[in-house]
C-alpha cells in the first residue's frame, strides 16, 4: 500500500507542476501574463474567481452588517456578500496567516497541496475498502486526479477539504468510530452549504454496514444498539450554532442562504433552470449532468443505496437554487471514479496509459475555463 501512496504523491506533485507550466504557456499572449520568476505570480495560477472571496474573509474576517447588506440581484444592480461562503476553509487559512505572517497565496497554496494530497490518499484507502482490490483502488485514484474539471481539487477552493472530510466521514462510519464521525461532520457542515445533506448518504451507509435496511430487522433491534447514531446530531448542532453567530453578525439566522441572492440564486423547482437554458455553457453543464445521471441509472444495481443518495443529492440539489449543477460539484461525487476504476483496472497497460493521457489532456483543456472567465469556474 505504501508504494502506491508514494506514487499518488508523485503524481499529485507532477500534476500541479503541469498546471503551472500549462498556465504560463497559455497566458503568454494574454494580458494576464505569468512571470515564472515571480513566486506570487506563479501562485496566482491557483487563485481565480471565488478565491478572492475566501481571501477577503481570511484576511479581514467577518464584520457586522444589516440584513439588507447581504446581497442584491435587481436587474443590472448586483451586490454580493462574503456571508454566502461558509467559514471553515478561510478560517484555517486566516489562522495560518496570523500565526506565520504569510500572505494568502502562500497559506492557500500550502493547504491546497495538503488537502488535495490527503483527499487523494484517503480516497485510495476508501477505494481499497469499497472495491476490495488494490489495483482497482489505485486506478480509481488515478482517474480521480486526472479526470476533466478535477483541477478544482488543487485550486484555492473548498473542493479538496470537502472531499477530505466527506471521505473521512465514510471511513469513520465503516470502522464504526462515532466520536471521530461527530468531529468530522461538525467540520464538514462548515465547508459547503450542501454538507448538511451529506448526512443522508452517510446515515444510510451506517445502516448498510452495521445494521440493516430491512424494516423488520431495523425495528427488532434494541434501542441501545443505535446509540452510535447520535454522532449525526453533530451536524445540525454545529449549523444551529453557526446560525446563532450569523444572527448576531447580520441579523439573519440563515444569512449564508439569504446571501445567495447576490448571485441571483434562490430556491426554485429543479426543472426551472433547465427551461431557461440559452448559452452553450448552460447546455454543456446540462449534458454533463445528464451523462453522470445516466451512468448512475445504468449501473443502479452495482451502486448501493447510500451511494445513489450521494449521487442524486449532489446532482439535483444545485438545481433547486436556480442554477445548473456545475462540474466542480460533480467532481466530489467520488462513487464515479470508483466505478470507472473498477471498469478499467483490468485493461492492458497501454490502454490504461492512453486513457490517463486523454483524460488529463481533457482536464488541461477545461483548465482554460479557470484561467479565463468562463462560468464553469464559479
Amino acid at each position: 500500500m505504501m508504494r502506491k501512496i508514494y506514487q499518488i504523491i508523485l503524481i499529485t506533485f507532477a500534476v500541479k507542476i503541469a498546471y503551472v507550466l500549462f498556465a504560463i504557456a497559455y497566458q503568454e499572449h494574454t494580458p494576464q501574463k505569468i512571470d515564472p520568476g515571480d513566486l506570487q505570480s506563479v501562485l496566482d495560477v491557483f487563485k481565480r474567481h471565488d478565491s478572492y472571496w475566501y481571501e477577503k474573509i481570511a484576511t479581514f474576517g467577518h464584520e457586522k452588517i444589516t440584513p439588507d447588506q447581504l446581497g442584491k440581484c435587481d436587474g443590472e444592480v448586483i451586490e454580493q456578500s462574503y456571508y454566502q461562503f461558509l467559514p471553515l476553509y478561510p478560517a484555517i487559512i486566516g489562522l495560518t496567516m496570523s500565526l506565520t505572517g504569510s500572505g494568502f497565496n502562500s497559506a492557500a497554496f500550502f493547504y491546497s497541496l495538503v488537502f488535495s494530497l490527503a483527499a487523494f490518499i484517503l480516497f485510495y484507502i476508501f477505494a481499497g475498502i469499497y472495491l476490495k482490490d488494490e489495483r482497482k483502488a489505485f486506478m480509481a485514484t488515478l482517474l480521480l486526479i486526472l479526470f476533466p474539471f478535477h483541477y478544482y481539487f488543487s485550486m484555492y477552493y473548498t473542493e479538496s477539504l470537502f472531499l477530505l472530510l466527506l471521505l473521512g466521514s465514510f471511513i469513520a462510519v465503516h470502522r464504526k468510530q462515532p466520536a471521530l464521525l461527530a468531529v468530522l461532520l461538525g467540520f464538514l457542515v462548515l465547508v459547503r452549504p450542501n454538507a448538511l445533506f451529506m448526512t443522508i448518504p452517510l446515515f444510510i451507509y451506517y445502516f448498510e454496514k452495521h445494521y440493516s435496511l430491512i424494516p423488520k430487522e431495523i425495528f427488532s433491534r434494541n434501542l441501545r444498539e443505535y446509540l452510535p447514531l447520535l454522532a449525526f446530531a453533530a451536524a445540525p448542532l454545529v449549523m444551529l450554532s453557526y446560525g446563532a453567530y450569523l444572527r448576531y453578525m447580520t441579523g439573519d439566522f440563515f444569512a449564508y442562504i439569504t446571501a445567495r441572492r447576490g448571485w441571483c440564486l434562490y430556491t426554485t423547482f429543479p426543472w426551472e433552470p433547465l427551461l431557461r437554458m440559452q448559452t452553450w455553457e448552460e447546455y454543456f453543464k446540462f449534458f454533463y449532468l445528464v451523462f453522470f445521471g445516466l451512468i448512475s441509472l445504468i449501473c443502479y444495481r452495482k451502486i448501493p443505496l447510500s451511494m445513489q443518495a450521494l449521487i442524486w443529492i449532489n446532482l439535483l440539489l444545485p438545481l433547486t437554487s436556480n442554477m445548473i449543477t456545475l462540474p466542480r460539484f460533480i467532481s466530489c461525487i467520488f462513487i464515479f471514479p470508483l466505478l470507472f476504476g473498477d471498469w478499467t483496472a483490468g485493461w492492458k497497460w497501454p490502454l490504461r496509459l492512453t486513457l490517463a493521457v486523454i483524460l488529463f489532456a481533457g482536464q488541461l483543456i477545461t483548465f482554460t475555463f479557470w484561467l479565463g472567465s468562463a462560468e464553469f469556474a464559479y
